[in-house]
């Protein structure tokens, strides 16, 4: 603000100017320039004016209803005199960089204001609209070395137009009783401690916390951040002290004992160490720790004389807060993965969120799909924690954790005291013993299901806490994790269900199917079979359709027997000793006639023998359905070929056709049951897609495996390797 435009409206103020304080001239200073004037600016010549009476004299010079005189020093402004009703909510002491002395100081003259809520100087000032304060003269006090160590505020309750003889007598009042000259300036020239004041701005702006001391361990700074940090009252001045604001608010180490003076990072710089990333812990009545990590460094002269330190401190709680999340997500997978149930889980993952929290208590509500209330499941409490009300069954969207169910959204408490969500009936009893018990804020997330709430889970902390957004997000995470899991819980419960379902049903059609199948085949076989019956040609021949078509569909539930045996864990094999050249040979003349009329050639390739420890029955059934499936798929004119190879322990049998061959990227589900492939389907080839899924699973009964084999040209080649002793392990005793 210059000289010639002091106010809003550009009305100039008095010009005088001088220097401002660089150091300490202290509230002393400001007492002996206010108690030294007679009221005609002559020393000894009359008596002191005294603070209050300067205070009322302003006022009445200026025809105001109030005026407040202070005294300023290096770093505060402190009232020394009040008059009037308005007065007396100006704050017993402000620091210099947030209080009205900047104004002052900044523009080194006197500083009117006509309406503090319209005034942008104003923002900063601790005397706001809501305290009684709208309208305000302030002039500056100076010693008798012309610094400015004091002003005097004439204030009003209510806007104001300060008339220029107003201004006038007032700043005239001022230099009497500062018993000092006026002084004018060349506004060209820089005043000498502006870059103090800049820096002094700069530092109240940061948000990092910033202390110094003198070599003498003075405090010199303390900046408006690592007051909020420490949550120092505004009464508290670095004049104060560092020790005195370790009384009310210490700070501890990360073992949870107090610090010692020694031990803070400003004096432990001072005394000639550097300290890096230190963390510390800030405690405040009734407000949650806060970790901070500390930086603090001595300062030196040039030639090596310690000045004084200076410290730093970064604000990590939430930092540190996220990092023991991420801990307790792994805390809350590992116990929802031991668990077979979220109820069996619950005590573990209370415990891990109240801890990452450090609050002390925590619950869990589940949704019961019979009563279609909200259940409490589970509660963790700090051991100091005796809360004598038991959990309430929620019917309804009352109280907290009713009405995070009906929004399905978290809903933060910031203080149960005030809280409106307090319920009724047993739900507002247990509210009342929490608050009784001392939980003061409170976080509920719900636990979602598609979209559907199935759970609430809520924390109590202790103190009034802040970082909403942050704590939210953090708890969601936790609750997302177990919504996640309740839902595969059911997704697993829902297919071993579906399963159980698919299984009965399979077991009782074939069932149902095979005994008709019987009877209809053994009558047409007995038809086609006895010499004293007589049909003619055109009967027999669909007497023989029905027969075929009655194996086939035999055949088929066999199959399905086969795989609900399989998929239920009844599929058992009963090993003996087996040559498995006989069965090829017996599965190959079993296949001739189908082979003969399909037009296709099977060729076999096998040693004299080849000894296995197998079911012969199950053996034979994985021949027949490869060798089917070869001719099946194979063209008129095409070739099917079976080898069999003993090497080392294990016999290898592989079964080649020259046929429609099956497309690289369908061969890992080529074994999936009901699976068929797409050259298959589009052939209009008939099958079921059962044949390889029992193929496999008899296969792997004998501990072998199958696979299909990467061979140039033309066809599918499937290969077969099984064990080649003949009689099983020996089983150990």
């Amino acid at each position: 603000m210059s000289g010639k435009q002091s106010r809003k409206r550009g009305r100039a103020a008095p010009d005088r100017a001088s220097a401002v304080p660089a150091g300490p001239a202290g509230a002393a200073g400001s007492a002996r320039a206010l108690g030294s004037a007679g009221a005609n600016g002559a020393v000894g010549h009359r008596r002191s004016v005294a603070p209050d009476e300067l205070a009322e004299l302003a006022a009445r010079l200026a025809d105001a209803p109030a005026a407040v005189c202070t005294a300023i020093d290096a770093s505060a402004e402190r009232v020394a005199g009040r008059y009037g009703a308005a007065a007396e909510t100006w704050p017993e002491a402000s620091p210099i960089e947030a209080g009205p002395a900047a104004c002052v100081l900044r523009s080194n003259r006197s500083v009117v204001v006509d309406d503090t809520s319209e005034d942008l100087r104003w923002g900063c000032c601790p005397v706001s609209v809501s305290e009684g304060i709208r309208a305000l003269l302030g002039v500056p006090l100076r010693d008798d070395d012309e610094r400015i160590v004091g002003a005097v505020y004439v204030v009003d309750a209510a806007p104001r137009h300060w008339e220029e003889a107003q201004v006038e007598a007032v700043d005239r009042l001022a230099i009497l009783a500062g018993n000092a000259r006026p002084i004018r300036h060349d506004p060209a020239e820089p005043y000498p401690d502006v870059p103090h004041l800049f820096l002094s701005a700069l530092l109240e702006t940061l948000d990092v916390g910033v202390a110094a001391c003198d070599a003498d361990g003075r405090l010199l700074l303390y900046n408006r951040a690592l007051r909020e940090l420490r949550d120092l009252p505004a009464s508290w001045s670095p004049t104060d002290g560092l020790e005195a604001s370790l009384v009310t608010n210490p700070l501890l180490g990360l073992d949870g004992q107090p610090l010692p003076l020694t031990g803070v990072p400003l004096v432990r710089a001072l005394n000639g160490e550097v300290v890096e990333q230190t963390d510390v812990i800030m405690t405040a009545p009734g407000r949650r720790l806060r970790i901070g990590s500390a930086n603090a460094k001595p300062i030196y002269s040039g030639d090596g004389r310690c000045l004084g330190a200076v410290t730093a401190f970064h604000d990590i709680t939430d930092r540190r807060r996220a990092e023991r999340f991420a801990d307790c997500e792994l805390q809350v997978a590992r116990a929802l993965a031991e668990a077979h149930s979220v109820a069996h889980a619950a005590p573990t993952v209370l415990k891990a969120v109240a801890r990452s929290l450090q609050w002390p208590h925590a619950e869990l509500w589940l949704l019961d799909a019979t009563s279609e209330h909200l259940e409490p499941v589970a509660q963790w409490s700090a051991p100091a924690l005796d809360l004598r009300v038991e959990l309430p069954s929620v019917t309804g969207p009352e109280g907290i954790v009713g009405s995070v169910w009906a929004s399905g959204q978290p809903l933060w408490v910031p203080d149960l005291l005030t809280s409106p969500y307090v319920g009724s009936g047993e739900a507002a009893a247990r509210t009342r013993e929490c608050a009784r018990q001392g939980l003061r804020t409170v976080l509920a997330v719900p636990l979602l299901d598609e979209g559907v709430v199935q759970g609430v889970l809520a924390c109590f902390a202790d103190t009034i806490e802040g970082g909403e957004e942050l704590l939210t997000t953090l708890l969601g995470t936790i609750a997302h994790q177990i919504g996640q899991y309740m839902a595969r819980r059911r997704a697993d419960e829902l297919a071993l269900e579906l399963a159980r379902t698919k299984d009965q049903f399979l077991a009782l059609v074939s069932h149902e199917m095979r005994t008709p199948l019987t009877a209809i085949s053994t009558y047409t076989e007995l038809i086609l079979t006895d010499p004293e019956q007589e049909c003619s040609a055109q009967h027999r021949l669909l007497l023989e359709r029905v027969d075929r078509n009655t194996r086939s569909l035999r055949a088929i539930v066999n199959d399905l027997l086969d795989l609900a045996a399989l998929e239920s864990g009844r599929f058992t094999v009963s090993c003996d000793h087996v040559d498995l050249v006989a069965v090829v040979h017996d599965s190959v003349g079993a296949a001739a006639g189908a082979a003969r009329a399909a037009g296709v050639e099977v060729l076999t390739d096998v040693p004299d023998r080849a000894g296995l420890w197998a079911d012969v029955v199950r053996l034979r059934q994985v021949l027949d359905n490869l060798l089917s499936n070869a001719v099946k798929y194979s063209p008129h004119g095409g070739e099917v070929r079976i080898r069999v190879r003993t090497e080392d322990d294990t016999v290898r049998l592989a079964v080649s056709d020259t046929g429609i061959g099956i497309p690289e990227a369908e061969r890992p589900r080529l074994f999936h049951r009901f699976y068929r492939a797409s050259t298959a389907r589009n052939h209009g080839i008939p099958g079921t897609g059962l044949g390889l899924t029992i193929v496999r699973a008899i296969v792997e009964a004998h501990g072998g495996t199958i696979a299909i084999a990467d061979v140039p040209g033309p066809g599918t080649t499937f290969e077969v390797r099984l064990p080649a002793s003949e009689r099983p392990a020996a089983t150990p005793d």
